[in-house]
């Protein structure tokens, strides 16, 4: 193989993969082996196929429990192209409600914090999967006739515990929003689901000022389709954040950095 799949920055939002492909190999797909099973890595519309020397690729749905994640990129013959691992599970106690769609439209809910005053949320969650097999009673014997039926889907209720008022407000206009959700979180390998809102119940708590929201879900198959590009900042943005290119230059370690607003910590 000379294409390499390299991981260029690690995010709980995100990973960053660059594919180098000096021999023009026909990119059809790279796919994700992880805690949460294996998928397909979802792209840009019309991203791939691709013959490209450098292929840049966001993948915004990795699990973050478990041990490691393995990316595949595969050619249009069906032979590997190139692979890369990295180790997950580094940074527990992350809770995120993605947006595989529309990614910008993402919510770190936890951020791995342990400090008290930085962490805003709390969850607890519950679920069933309401059994779908069907009996029949027949007259004259005992035993019914059963059709059999797979379960449903997680049903349940996801509880956030939010600071004040405010949160439970912002959070609960963002999850009206018309999407398929996934919940990403670090601490408990498989646990994460794509999902969509069935209902939303803001409540206040005992423990003044905090409130709570209670988001109604059900459990959905992974979406099929591309994303939706997430938004950058404008140049206008960064003149008014950065008086000149030495301060840029102190904060960014690329072009790329810049571009999608990651100064560095």
């Amino acid at each position: 193989m000379t294409a390499t799949l390299e991981i260029t920055f690690v995010l709980p939002e995100r990973v960053h993969l660059r594919l180098l492909n000096p021999d023009g190999y026909t990119i059809t797909r790279i796919m994700r082996a992880d805690a949460n099973g294996t998928r397909t890595v979802r792209t840009l519309t019309g991203l791939l196929p691709s013959a490209a020397a450098v292929l840049d690729v966001d993948d915004f749905e990795y699990a973050l429990a478990g041990t490691e994640v393995v990316y595949t990129a595969y050619r249009d013959t069906d032979a590997v192209a190139a692979t890369v691992t990295m180790p997950t599970g580094v940074t527990p106690h992350v809770v995120i409600l993605a947006a595989p769609l529309y990614p910008s439209d993402g919510v770190v809910l936890a951020d791995g914090s342990l400090d008290p005053a930085a962490i805003t949320f709390a969850i607890t969650w519950d679920s069933t999967r309401t059994g779908r097999t069907t009996l029949h009673d027949i007259l004259g014997r005992p035993d019914p006739i059963a059709v059999l039926r797979a379960a449903a889907l997680q049903a349940g209720t996801i509880t956030l515990i939010c600071p004040d008022y405010a949160t439970v407000k912002d959070l609960g206009a963002h999850l009206s929003n018309p999407r398929v959700f996934m919940l990403r979180q670090a601490d408990v390998p498989g646990l994460d689901m794509y999902f969509v809102v069935t209902g939303l119940n803001p409540s206040n708590l005992d423990t003044a000022p905090h409130w709570q929201l209670l988001v109604n879900f059900a459990e959905v198959a992974w979406p099929n389709g591309g994303y939706v590009p997430v938004a950058v900042w404008t140049y206008a943005d960064l003149a008014s954040s950065y008086p000149d290119y030495n301060a840029v230059a102190s904060q960014f370690v690329d072009y790329l950095a810049v571009l999608e607003h990651r100064p560095t910590p």
